[in-house]
């Protein structure tokens, strides 16, 4: 009897490790951007953080080439980096399924001045996936992900975002 019980919490003990070990699992992506620049990536237990984005807020926006709210927000997006980019990066993935030559076209005919990603590349489309996943997205669009300078998601909004909200948010995320 004392065998089984000791087998037994062994095993609820090497169980509970592995559950552990899981939830705090790291993931690393090299995501290629439509410039076709490698953006490499991790999600931690607290948010993601990108590798060449240091000391700053980013938001990851996910939108559409033909949702007008999408296309509503870019111009403040676009202000956002102009007067903000010591502060600010922003990485948007585009879910209608561009691929990453349209969406560098796309990127130039509306003066785009932060990184896009197209989710038909296959790295960028499982990095997409678990953003979905982890922050239980249901497909709607516009979807930004606020995340402060340590990495560490603070918000997530689903919706067009305005002018004013972009403008706290750069400054609650950089505290």
């Amino acid at each position: 009897m004392k065998k089984l019980i000791l087998a037994l919490t062994l095993s609820f003990i090497t169980l509970s490790t592995l559950i552990h070990a899981e939830e705090f699992q790291t993931l690393d992506y090299n995501l290629t951007t439509s410039e076709n620049i490698s953006l490499y990536a991790k999600l931690t237990n607290k948010g993601w953080s990108f590798e060449t984005i240091n000391n700053k807020a980013v938001f990851i926006v996910i939108f559409g080439h033909q949702c007008p709210p999408c296309l509503a927000e870019m111009p403040s997006f676009i202000e956002a980096v102009k007067v903000h980019g010591d502060k600010l990066s922003i990485v948007a993935i585009e879910a209608q399924g561009l691929t990453s030559a349209e969406l560098q076209d796309f990127k130039l005919n509306h003066g785009i001045n932060y990184t896009l990603l197209s989710r038909n590349n296959k790295e960028n489309g499982y990095f997409f996936s678990d953003i979905a996943s982890k922050l239980n997205w249901k497909g709607q669009l516009p979807f930004l992900v606020a995340i402060d300078k340590y990495g560490e998601v603070k918000e997530s909004q689903l919706g067009m975002v305005s002018h004013s909200k972009i403008e706290s948010l750069i400054d609650g995320l950089n505290q």
